[in-house]
């Protein structure tokens, strides 16, 4: 839960800072335009003091209004003069005296756009009404629109993904808790049936009937199996939860896997067993108890996982400062897309050629958690038969 909580801060200040630079963006676009806009109006300015005073004589136009000394709404030599000098539509504007504030030709507005004359301290102002901040919000409504779209997109998915994590997590919970309680509820009439079987094997009844006897005896191993295979989905889930404690020593792999080989002989019917140990550096830190375990599990896989009689090898190798333990059988073999996920939690492989295939798909994913938490390595190859290669560092 706290890496969901560390995602979420760190996605939030992303996504600030995201907004931020849109709309730093946005105002630096805003902002070119504007100057386009200014320069062009600058430009229209310059042109017009030009066409206005050019020094003498002035034009005749606007040296007889200049004479009335009187307000004209309309000035048609400045019309044509801003007509002709740019393409900005609806220019107002207001020609006066800097000293006599009455006098005016054209209309009285506010605006920052206004040139001096050279004759009798004339000020041309000009205003353009239809070119406020709306008219270039207008002009970059693309530019607001796309940010507006990616900022709103990434903060859906963003939280979107969030939600998913925080609903994943609720739900591995919400399983681990569930397995905890069934695989505890079970080990009681596990026991039971247990402690009854072994006393039944005792009564003299049983003794005698080779029928009765027999379907005891199947009792007896399938509650054993049921044992297992329990045992194996509670350490499983205890695993991912992290209240296994390790013990951590220093051991001789190839005295682990000579006795394992052995034990192995007596489990399996029809099962030839061989090992290569061709490593010269073979001790490593880990649990002994788990390194047979893992053995174990990828042996029982070969078990399920095999149409004729089993040939079984243990090879290990050394690689730089690593041992690789190669378990290898003459099995169905595992494809290239299940070799991705084999070692997935619940995961099983499609077997059309072998049914019946007994088992719940976490005893490989049980060989990664260990071996991962020794800082090993482990991977499956092989479609005719199958290679489990596990990796740890050497001491």
């Amino acid at each position: 839960m706290n890496r969901i909580k560390i995602v979420f801060g760190f996605t939030t200040v992303s996504l600030i800072v995201l907004i931020v630079i849109q709309i730093l963006f946005l105002k630096t676009t805003y902002n070119e335009r504007r100057e386009i806009f200014d320069d062009e109006v600058s430009l229209l300015l310059k042109n017009i003091r030009e066409a206005l005073d050019p020094g003498e004589p002035l034009p005749e136009e606007f040296r007889r209004l200049l004479s009335e000394r009187r307000y004209k709404k309309r000035f048609p030599l400045l019309e044509k003069k801003i007509a002709s000098y740019t393409r900005l539509k609806n220019v107002k504007y207001s020609i006066y005296n800097r000293f006599r504030p009455s006098f005016v030709l054209g209309d009285t507005f506010e605006s920052k756009y206004s040139t001096s004359l050279r004759t009798d301290n004339i000020i041309v102002k000009l205003g353009f009404p239809s070119y406020g901040i709306w008219y270039f919000l207008q002009k970059m409504w693309i530019h607001i629109l796309v940010s507006i779209l990616f900022t709103v997109l990434l903060i859906i998915s963003s939280y979107y993904t969030i939600f998913m994590l925080i609903k994943q997590y609720k739900f591995s919970k919400t399983k681990e808790q569930f397995i905890n309680t069934m695989t505890h509820e079970l080990k009681t009439p596990i026991f039971s049936i247990s402690v009854a079987v072994k006393t039944m094997f005792e009564f003299d009844i049983f003794k005698k009937d080779e029928k009765l006897k027999r379907y005891l005896n199947l009792i007896y191993s399938e509650n054993e199996r049921l044992k297992n295979n329990t045992n194996r989905v509670l350490e499983t889930s205890l695993l991912k939860s992290g209240k296994i404690e390790f013990s951590k020593e220093i051991i001789d792999v190839h005295s682990i896997l000579d006795t394992l080989i052995e034990e192995l002989k007596l489990i399996g019917k029809n099962v030839d067993i061989s090992k290569r140990f061709e490593a010269t550096e073979y001790f490593i830190e880990m649990d002994p108890m788990h390194l047979k375990n893992v053995a174990y599990n990828i042996f029982d896989n070969s078990m399920k996982y095999s149409e004729k009689d089993l040939e079984f090898t243990i090879t290990t190798v050394n690689t730089g400062k690593n041992i690789i333990m190669i378990f290898a059988d003459n099995g169905i073999g595992i494809s290239k897309r299940d070799q991705k996920n084999v070692f997935n939690e619940f995961y099983r492989v499609n077997t059309e050629n072998i049914h019946n295939i007994k088992g719940y798909g976490i005893g490989l994913s049980y060989v990664k958690m260990v071996v991962e938490q020794f800082n090993g390595s482990v991977l499956a190859e092989g479609k005719d038969g199958t290679q489990i290669k596990i990796v740890f560092p050497v001491v």
